[in-house]
């Protein structure tokens, strides 16, 4: 509870500001001082009062009024002047409260979730002092530091998540790089080894279809030559006109075993002159014989042989 405080020697001199001013001022000064022993009503009407004489006296005469007056300081106004604001339509809500509570209530620090929630408490009967007021304040200032830290913490986690899902990604991008590099140099290898094998079998097929140097004696010099080359025409001219002479229909009927030895011999001779690859011959032969023919052919190969055989057998006996 404030008492007014006498001091003739701060009377303030209403003689600076018009005289409705100093009217009003006067008269507000009479009932704040009648209020003085105030309720939470009186509160109020005083904030009111004070509310109106600083909006119109003039920018630095309020604070000489209130000290000249009633011996307020201007912070003690504040708080009159604060219930007026927050609670001047609601008179009959608050007018049961203590007046520390009310100050505390309308004080600038007090967030509107206490002040509403402290309304509800007082139309509900009950009892409300400082105290509530306070407690209910550092309830909401300890929620709102855990909802900015939580806030914070989830900055502080999403803003990680997201240097790290950044880091990821540069990963997962440097990763695939490399696979893909890893990728294209082991696909070019094999590529390259296949090719490389593929031109290997080539080469050698190639070599394998390259007529065979082998050697034979010339019959006629004695010399060691290559048998290697195609016939000639002459030479297949030759090999045809034996081949016709020994297929003759009558030839081993009437032949003498000396006429079938020199057709025999004479057909190994031809054959040795020619000096010609084997697979030339048998090329030149398949170009125009039937298969029937061909294995005719092989079995008189067959035949042959046989004979040179049982020849050299009796030779070194």
């Amino acid at each position: 509870m404030l008492k007014a405080v006498e001091n003739t020697q701060l009377a303030f001199n209403y003689d600076i500001v018009p005289e409705p001013v100093a009217i009003q001022a006067r008269e507000a000064a009479q009932r704040i001082k009648l209020r003085l022993r105030r309720s939470a009503e009186d509160i109020i009407e005083i904030g009111r009062d004070l509310l109106a004489v600083k909006e119109r006296i003039g920018h630095g005469n309020f604070t000489p009024w209130l000290q000249a007056e009633f011996g307020m300081s201007e912070h003690t106004a504040r708080r009159f002047m604060g219930v007026a604001r927050q609670f001047g339509d609601k008179t009959s809500i608050v007018r049961d409260l203590d007046p520390t509570a009310l100050y505390e209530l309308a004080a600038p620090k007090t967030p509107i979730e206490v002040r509403e929630e402290i309304e509800k408490m007082i139309e509900a009967g009950e009892v409300v002092t400082k105290a509530t007021i306070a407690q209910l304040n550092a309830e909401i200032e300890t929620a709102k530091k855990g909802r900015e830290l939580a806030d914070n913490d989830a900055a502080a986690a999403e803003e990680k998540a997201s240097t790290l899902k950044a880091d990821l990604d540069g990963l997962n991008g440097s990763i695939d790089e490399r696979v893909s590099v890893e990728v294209a140099k082991t696909s070019a290898e094999i590529r390259s080894g296949y090719e490389e094998e593929i031109e290997r079998l080539k080469a050698q097929l190639d070599e394998f279809l390259k007529p065979k140097n082998t050697t034979t004696i010339d019959n006629e010099t004695g010399n060691i030559v290559q048998f290697h080359r195609e016939l000639t025409p002459d030479e297949a001219a030759n090999v045809d006109a034996a081949d016709d002479e020994l297929i003759g229909a009558d030839f081993n009927e009437v032949a003498s075993e000396t006429e079938r030895a020199i057709a025999f011999f004479g057909a190994v001779r031809a054959m040795s002159s020619a000096k010609a690859n084997p697979a030339a011959v048998y090329a030149y032969i398949t170009k125009r014989t039937s298969q029937d023919l061909i294995n005719e052919y092989m079995g008189m190969v067959g035949d042959v042989l046989s004979q040179l055989q049982a020849i050299k057998e009796m030779d070194n006996v």
